[in-house]
């Protein structure tokens, strides 16, 4: 369990007070689901042994849903995992509007240093991590021509 800071205690109370599930904080009053816990952390290990996975968490109204999900999200945050929360539903977003949940799956896309809106974040490190070896292998990050040799880079890895 992890140690919560005045200010994360602050967040989860104002967000119970709310109705509201935490959006960190949670592992510290997580008890009783070591079962349902284990199983989403074995999908962790497939996906990060390459396995492509999924897992839907299904029950009537308050039964924990959302607090699974944030777990989750927190969980695979803390394993190096890139996360988005996004919930479909009739109401709001609806799952045949390929476009809308795919642009609310971009916009809430996370990590742990960067929760929320982390796709621009996760660009700017692979590039950095790209010029970074081109750098490594001699290349002159000066040079003229080297933006062209990062975004031919950028095609290769986008390719393989």
């Amino acid at each position: 369990m992890n140690t919560l800071t005045q200010k994360d205690v602050e967040h989860v109370f104002e967000s119970l007070r709310k109705g509201l599930v935490p959006e960190r904080g949670i592992d510290a009053f997580a008890v009783g689901i070591e079962k349902q816990r284990g199983e989403l952390h074995r999908q962790l290990d497939l996906a990060r042994a390459g396995e492509g996975t999924i897992k839907f968490l299904r029950g009537g109204y308050g039964c924990g849903k959302t607090f699974m999900a944030r777990l989750a999200l927190l969980d695979a945050q803390a394993q190096g995992f890139a996360t988005s929360f996004v919930v479909v539903s009739d109401n709001d977003l609806r799952f045949h509007r390929f476009d809308d949940v795919y642009r609310k799956v971009l916009t809430e896309l996370g990590t742990a240093a960067c929760p929320r809106g982390a796709f621009g974040d996760i660009l700017d490190r692979w590039i950095g991590k790209v010029e970074d070896k081109l750098v490594a292998s001699g290349e002159d990050e000066e040079a003229p021509d080297f933006d062209d040799k990062v975004r031919r880079r950028l095609d290769e890895d986008l390719a393989a």
